[in-house]
């Protein structure tokens, strides 16, 4: 038997406004778990649902076809679900990664809430996990926030500061490039960010 967990994603604040990625109607993204487990543990997979059917998610490019990327907003917020810390983890290929931005652009607390288990996952905000980042530190660094530019055949190219995982647990700092189709193919490349150090905390440590 299995559990549907419903993605209660947050809204980021300007310099890292997140509003949810361009679904076409009928389709979201689930978690799935057996009952009864804890919500952290492993075995929890990530569908995408599409009336009475589901497929499980490794990569953001298995998603193409059910989302309709028409502006730069839609751009971003769709590379931001792999990216964010409710759902970072389940996005294994071509490997895991989550978007480093100021702590005070985390405007909210993160929250999974299954309403028939009452099995809560959180992040809490200002904390430093998960890439958050005093403001001060990642401007002394050069940070920049993500940008994207838009070319002519109706694909988006995202750049933005990453935590990248280089082995289970083991991040490091790095600009990612991202190119998203209007269908959502995506693909990524990453660059290390030499010579910074940044205070944030590996992901689950509060």
């Amino acid at each position: 038997m299995t559990a549907f967990l419903l993605l209660c994603m947050a809204r980021w604040s300007t310099d890292g406004a997140y509003s949810g990625a361009p679904f076409l109607p009928g389709y979201s993204l689930a978690v799935v778990m057996p009952i009864p487990t804890d919500p952290v543990e492993a075995g929890q997979q990530l569908v995408l649902k599409h009336g009475k059917t589901t497929k499980s998610v490794s990569s953001l490019d298995e998603l193409a076809g059910s989302v309709h990327i028409a502006s730069a907003a839609d751009a971003l917020a769709y590379v931001r679900l792999r990216a964010n810390p409710l759902t970072y983890r389940f996005f294994t290929k071509p490997y895991r990664i989550i978007e480093i931005l100021p702590r005070d652009a985390f405007t909210t607390d993160l929250v999974w809430r299954d309403t028939n288990t009452a099995l809560t996952v959180k992040a809490t905000k200002g904390s430093g996990a998960y890439g958050l980042v005093q403001r001060k530190l990642l401007v002394d660094n050069g940070y920049s926030p993500p940008s994207v530019i838009a070319a002519p055949d109706g694909r988006y190219t995202i750049t933005r500061w990453v935590l990248r995982e280089i082995a289970p647990m083991r991040f490091v700092d790095a600009v990612a490039t991202e190119v998203v189709s209007r269908l959502g193919k995506y693909s990524i490349s990453t660059k290390p960010l030499p010579n910074i150090s940044l205070e944030w905390m590996p992901p689950g440590i509060e």
